[in-house]
This record gives C-alpha cells, sequence and structure tokens, in this order.
C-alpha cells in the first residue's frame, strides 16, 4: 500500500562533545556571507567553529554533553505517526547533523515504490531566512524528488498550535501559583536585522503568535530575543537586557515562555534555564518560571497532523 511521507525537519545539534565542532562548521558555513563564494564561506565557517570549539562545548556540558534536539524530535515524530496512522509514514531529518536531509533524500528515492507522496514539514512554525529557508534551498537541489514533495512554508497562526502554547502558559503558572500577576516574557531567537530588510516575514509572525496566544490571558507579557551571535545586529530588545529592565522595575515573578522553538534545546536548557535564570535572581527576579516548549504536546501534534493533511493551504 502506498503511503505518504512526512519528513519533520529541524536544525539539528551535536549527538555529543565529539560533534560540536562538525557541528559548528556545517551551520556556520552556511550562515556566513562571504566575497569569495561558497568556498570562502566554508573557510570562515570551519575558522569560525574552531574558534568558538570549547566554549560551545562548555555550553553542551551544562546540559548533559550533547544536544537532545534528535531525541525531541523523534519523539514528536512518533507522536504524529501515531495520530496520523499507517496511511503516513513519519521520518526525521536534520539540517546541520546526521540524520541529514541529503541522506535522508537518498534513502527516499532507494524506496520511492513504497509512498507516493512527500510532505516536508520544518519544525519552525514561522518562517525565517535562518531556518526553513535554508532547509528548502537543500532540499530542491534534489530534482528527482521536488515534483513529488509539498514543502511547509509557515504555521504560526494554527490554532492548535497557539492552544498548545496557551496551555502550557497556564499549567507552568497553576503549578507554581503565578497567576495573573505573574509577567510572561517571550523569548524568540534573533535573526540580523538585514534579513528583515531583505523580507524575511520571521518577527511579523513571531508577534501575530504572540498576539494570539495572549488572547483570553490576563497577564502583562513582553516579547524579546535571545541567541545573537557574531558582530552584525540583530533584531532586539535582546532577551537578557530586558529581563534587566523588568527587574530594575521591581517585578520579582517572570514567566519565560519560549516562542519559536517547538523542543527542548541548547537554547532553552542552557540559555534560559542556566544562564538567564541566575541573571534574572541578580537582576531582583525572586521567581523565576520557565514555560516548557510545545514538544508532543498533544494539541501540538494534532496541528502537526492537520497540517500534513492539508499540506497544500501551508505550503511554500
Amino acid at each position: 500500500m502506498s503511503k505518504k511521507v512526512v519528513l519533520l525537519l529541524n536544525l539539528g545539534g551535536p549527538a555529543d562533545l565529539n560533534g560540536v565542532e562538525p557541528f559548528l562548521v556545517n551551520l556556520f558555513s552556511d550562515v556566513i556571507s562571504f566575497p569569495w563564494g561558497r568556498l570562502g564561506s566554508k573557510t570562515l565557517g570551519r575558522l569560525i567553529a574552531r574558534l568558538r570549539r570549547e566554549h560551545s562545548r562548555n555550553l553542551y556540558r551544562d546540559i548533559g554533553g550533547g544536544s537532545p534536539i534528535l531525541q525531541e524530535t523523534e519523539a514528536q515524530a512518533a507522536a504524529l505517526q501515531a495520530t496520523l496512522g499507517d496511511g503516513y509514514q513519519v521520518q526525521v531529518a536534520m539540517r546541520y547533523s546526521p540524520p541529514t536531509i541529503e541522506a535522508v533524500q537518498a534513502t527516499l528515492l532507494q524506496t520511492i515504490e513504497a509512498w507516493d507522496e512527500i510532505i516536508v514539514l520544518p519544525l519552525f512554525p514561522q518562517y525565517s531566512f535562518a531556518t526553513t529557508r535554508t532547509c528548502y534551498q537543500v532540499w530542491s537541489k534534489n530534482r528527482a524528488l521536488g515534483g513529488r514533495a509539498t514543502f511547509i512554508k509557515s504555521y504560526h497562526n494554527h490554532p492548535g498550535y497557539i492552544a498548545a502554547v496557551r496551555e502550557l502558559i497556564k499549567a507552568t503558572l497553576n503549578a507554581n501559583a503565578g497567576g495573573e500577576g505573574c509577567h510572561l516574557l517571550f523569548s524568540a531567537h534573533s535573526v540580523p536585522e538585514s534579513y528583515i530588510r531583505r523580507g524575511d516575514v520571521y518577527q511579523a509572525q513571531i508577534k501575530e503568535t504572540v498576539g494570539l496566544v495572549m488572547k483570553g490571558l490576563p497577564n502583562s507579557y513582553s516579547l524579546a530575543y535571545q541567541s545573537k551571535v557574531g558582530p552584525v545586529k540583530w533584531i532586539g530588545p535582546s532577551t537578557k537586557d530586558r529581563i534587566e529592565a523588568l527587574g530594575n522595575s521591581g517585578l520579582t515573578t517572570l514567566a519565560v515562555v519560549p516562542i519559536a522553538f517547538v523542543c527542548e534545546h541548547l537554547e532553552t536548557l542552557q540559555e534560559l534555564d542556566i544562564l538567564l535564570s541566575e541573571f534574572a535572581r541578580k537582576a531582583g527576579i525572586v521567581n523565576y518560571l520557565r514555560v516548557p516548549a510545545v514538544g508532543t504536546h498533544p494539541k501540538f501534534i494534532k496541528a502537526l497532523a492537520d497540517i500534513s493533511i492539508h499540506a497544500a493551504r501551508y505550503a511554500l
């Protein structure tokens, strides 16, 4: 029986400390533009990866010696498989670490008689040059699969995704007696300002997502951006600066909501849970709460199933 393949895409991460440098090489070789073209970008990417290797290894040591992003994505794939049933086959691919997009494409070509359609579903609700577009650029290089695939662009306003985030906020506040008096700080991964000037819709979609999540919630809230890398100007305000300003204003209870992160990885487990929680306490915030990423929340998985079934509505 022919099946539809649903391929969940994520950026990836090192499985252990030995994988940190190769992951950084792949990442920086892609995101850094260099006047001498692809060769120059790869050369500069290797240099930056070597310079940042030990610092990055220390960050991964803080969360157990590697990224859990593959296991997190595989858990989402298993939950989605159970929801979609036998007519679908859910697989996983990563942009910068194994199993790579290219390797999974090769496997799909070898088993082409077992399926009749591919839905490529990036685990980035908001479209960005830094995430969805770079995955699409790699995917589209394989012309043998291009015509048989529907590539999902974004689903930042899908009701199921919005409901999952809102329910996790409510559960976190209820569990910690935060209630209406807790300020919500939505934290998204930042991108260079140049992306936005060139037409990246990421920031606009982040703002729309946050606005939808807040409907029906009585809390005060703000939006900030984390994980800036390098000397170029990135969109802000930074999450760290916003936490400092909130602490200086006398705020004592804060819940940070990772938005645009759909599973736990370095940016949530190390940056939010360790680095910024310590900074928050120093800034005078006594109760620092962190809302989990949507992960395998049933409403998020049902949203992914709905997107998979009605893929044409969300296509790039």
